[in-house]
Parts: C-alpha cells; structure tokens; sequence
C-alpha cells in the first residue's frame, strides 16, 4: 500500500509512474492492440485509401453521436464496478484492522485477568490465538502467492507452531487450520480460568472475543468467495472493448491530428480503471493498493508480546502500585505559557488561548465556579457550588438577551 503526498502539484502527480496502473496497462498486448487498430484506420482515412468513411451517405459512416451512447453506457457500468471493488476494498480494511485489534484485546484480558495467576495458561493461550490468525492469513495468501509473505510465515510458524503441532496441522484441511487452533487457545484459556478460579463472567468475556475474531475471519473469506458476478464482469469488458473499437474508428476517421493523442489517453483511462478495480477487489496480494499484511501483523504480533510479558518496576515493587499511588499528588496538564484568560472572539462566541477552542459561555461558567472570575474553579482544584455555575450562567444569558 502506498502512501502518496496529497499536497505535491498536479503535474508531478499526473506524470509520475511509480506506484500507478499505467505500467500494467502499458504492458498488456490488447491495450497496443487498439491502438495499432486506431493508427491503421487513421492512415487509410489520410492517404484516401478508403476515403468513404466520412463521406455522408456511406454506409461505413460513422457518426459520432452514435458513439456517444455506448459510451456513456461503458462509464456507467465502469463508475459502478469501481465503486462496488472500492466498497470491497474498504470493507476489507475495517475487519482485517479490527481482527488485528481484537488480538490486543484479548491480550489485554489475559495480561490483567490470568497473567498473575497461571502465566503459562495464558503464554499458551496467547501463542496459539496469534497462531490461528497467521494460519488464516496463510489460508488466504496460498492462491496468490506473494513470495515476501511466504517466506515471512515460514519464518513466524516456526516460532509459534511446535513441529509435532505442524505435523497435527497437515492432516487437516488449509481452511481448518486457522479454527482448530483457534479452538486450542480457548481450550487452554478455560482450564487457565478454572485453575485460577477467577469469576465466570471473565470466561464469558474472553471466550467471546476470540469467537469474534473467528466471525470476522469468516467474513473476510466469504467477502472474498463473493466478487461481482461474472456475467456483470462480462458485459462490462464487452462493452470496454466495443467501445473502445468504436473509438478508434470514429477518432481515425477524424480529420484532427490530435485524434490519436485523444485516443491514446481515452483509451489508456478506460484500461487503467478497470485495472485498478481488479487491484481493489481483491487486497491480498503484491499490487501497490495491497494491504501490508506481514507488516500490520508484525506490529500487533509484537505489541501483544510487548504487552503480555513486559513488567514495570517501581523502586523495590516489580508490578506494584503501591509506592506509585502514594506518590501520586493532584493532577496538573496546564501547558507552559498557556493564557489564563482566553480572548473571546466576538464572530464566532469562541474562546482563543492556551486553553483551545471552548464556548464562551461555558468558559466563563466555569471561571466563576465559587464567585471568582479568575480561572476555572477553585484554586484547591474544587468545582465548588454547582449550583452557582447555573445560577451564573442562566443570568448571564439574561444579561446577553438584554444587550441585544
């Protein structure tokens, strides 16, 4: 996936190749196909081989307004296409980072419930839930191919996956995989619960999540067994290609010398959208608009070990807070050099200061918290008489009411 500078010119946008569809497009024979059909017509038509095509009455005639009705068919079939594979494609990104953040959660729940108790019940727990999403993955990556993610998982399985595990592993299906193992740190993280004797609404909680997870691994596998349907997929490369001889028929015969750059472009857009709605439709892949799965899976791979095993030491205390609470005082966020009265701008009713962006109203009804007006509430950090805040503010409105 590549993230591109929004802010660079036009121009150097425009031009630039790296990271685009226009090297795909420029590789595939058909798109020189068209093309050599569009400069063959252009010659015939300027050497007067066949000097009938625009003549009126012929019947190889071609008028450009009948062009113009396949054409605006053409895009809006293609408009609707790219917009489904776009859909797909964002679709796709909201539940592979939300499985990803599932892990962190379910982590998170072993560190502060188990952790403690059965440290190895929840080691366990851990390693096989990380395994069964890289085995999902793998399941994923095995048509495609992708030799950096292959080599990456060879590298990761070895670490999470024993070889006798392995072994158990080949038996069963590809798709199986990612559940049983999945299944396995349930397993563990229920005889964890039970040997801990930690309360049942704990289990309930944890063993959700990890169903979660597998929910939303099984949508992001039906979503990819559910593309657009082929017949759709067939009209619209018909009607692409159609239209695209219509082009060079109708742009050859065309008495401009601009007609080959106009169709050289057309057609290089036309190609290059349904390029890229193919690159949309399915992310799992090496194509620039793929995602960065052995990246993002690195990531939480190791924020959830970073998370499980890191212990924080305080003084003589090793995970204890009890030195650190009663060092604790009053909280201060004031930032350095920040106003202490915010200027109301009188366009917008908004306070502007160190404090941010706040109504004015609302700042002055908090400044006068206690009958002072020189800051938000008492200087001890107390709010005061409630009360007064809304007496305050209900005549200060009055007063406002009044001027107008």
């Amino acid at each position: 996936m590549y993230i591109y500078d929004a802010n660079r010119g036009h121009l150097a946008t425009a031009v630039r190749l790296a990271h685009t569809v226009v090297p795909q497009v420029l590789g595939r024979l058909e798109f020189w196909g068209f093309f050599a059909l569009h400069i063959v017509i252009t010659i015939l038509f300027r050497l007067d081989i066949i000097p009938e095509f625009q003549a009126k009455g012929s019947i190889v005639r071609l008028d450009w307004n009948d062009v113009k009705v396949t054409t605006a068919i053409t895009i809006f079939f293609e408009v609707f296409y790219t917009n489904t594979c776009f859909t797909r494609y964002l679709k796709f990104y909201e539940k592979t980072r939300k499985l990803l953040v599932d892990v962190i959660m379910v982590i998170f729940d072993l560190r502060l419930y188990l952790k403690a108790l059965e440290p190895q019940h929840a080691r366990l727990t851990a390693r096989y839930f990380l395994a069964s999403l890289l085995l999902f993955f793998h399941h994923v990556n095995i048509k495609r191919k992708v030799v950096s993610l292959q080599k990456w998982e060879e590298t990761l399985q070895s670490k999470l996956i024993l070889p006798e595990e392995q072994a158990f592993l080949r038996s069963i299906q590809s798709s199986e995989r990612a559940l049983i193992v999945l299944h396995w740190s349930t397993d563990v993280f229920v005889l964890g619960h039970s040997k801990a004797r930690l309360p049942n609404n704990i289990m309930k909680a944890v063993v959700e999540k990890l169903q979660k997870a597998f929910m939303t691994m099984q949508e992001l596998e039906d979503t990819l067994h559910l593309p657009v349907p082929f017949q759709y997929f067939h009209l619209l490369n018909l009607m692409v290609c159609v239209n695209l001889v219509l082009w060079a028929y109708s742009m050859g015969a065309a008495e401009s010398t601009f007609g080959i750059v106009v169709y050289f472009f057309s057609e290089l857009i036309f190609m290059g959208m349904m390029e890229l709605a193919s690159m949309l439709a399915d992310p799992y892949g090496d194509d620039d608009v793929d995602f960065p799965v052995s990246s993002w899976l690195q990531e939480f791979f190791e924020k959830a070990v970073q998370l499980l095993e890191y212990s924080y030491t305080h003084g003589s205390e090793v995970d204890g807070w009890d030195s650190v609470l009663k060092a604790q005082g009053p909280l201060d966020v004031t930032l350095t050099g920040s106003a202490s009265h915010p200027q109301e701008n009188p366009r917008t009713g908004l306070l502007e200061g160190g404090q941010g962006w706040v109504s004015a109203n609302s700042w002055k009804a908090n400044a006068t918290v206690g009958g002072r007006r020189d800051g938000p509430g008492h200087r001890d950090g107390s709010l005061g008489n409630i009360d007064e805040v809304d007496h305050y503010s209900e005549a200060d409105d009055d007063d406002d009411d009044g001027d107008e």
